[in-house]
């Protein structure tokens, strides 16, 4: 039996571990759409075709995929003085589609240890399907904890927090 056109196209649309979707979304976000809300349910028929094409990539959380969420969490804003978060609420934060703004992805590294485990990730959507607007969501993650140190480098006549002194 052959591969519907839809299918065909999702998995060109998900390709490589969801690669080309974070291509698309990263551009997308360029696009300067007027209301922020409307970000998801205008990609929702792009979404569909991926969810068709590829039924491993899972559901479709807030515009990432359950089937590869580690990677696709690891979003970030591209610039963040020009990056801010809407005024009413869009999607839960941890999606890249709760900030205007640029976006791109940090790769992980073939020897990085996962962490964390996703213990839980949940979308509600507004409407028919998965696609739509998004009206609540969370994630839950299990994971270590470690402390952390964080140190000021001499910059700028600052050390520590402290104006630095000539001597």
């Amino acid at each position: 039996m052959q591969n519907q056109p839809e299918e065909d196209a999702g998995k060109v649309l998900y390709r490589e571990g969801g690669v080309t979707w974070r291509i698309i979304a990263r551009h997308y976000v360029n696009m300067n759409i007027t209301f922020a809300k409307d970000v998801l349910p205008a990609l929702s028929g792009v979404a569909e075709y991926v969810h068709m094409g590829i039924p491993s990539a899972g559901k479709y959380l807030a515009g990432l995929w359950e089937g590869n969420l580690e990677e696709q969490l690891l979003w970030c804003s591209y610039d963040s003085a020009k990056c801010h978060r809407p005024p009413s609420y869009t999607t839960p934060s941890f999606s890249w589609a709760s900030r205007i703004g640029s976006l791109r992805w940090k790769s992980p590294s073939a020897q990085s240890e996962r962490i964390f485990n996703i213990v839980e990730a949940r979308c509600d959507v507004q409407g028919p399907g998965e696609f739509g607007q998004v009206v609540d969501g969370n994630l839950k993650l299990r994971g270590q904890v470690a402390q952390v140190e964080r140190r000021l480098e001499q910059q700028k006549g600052l050390v520590r927090g402290k104006k630095a002194s000539n001597s």
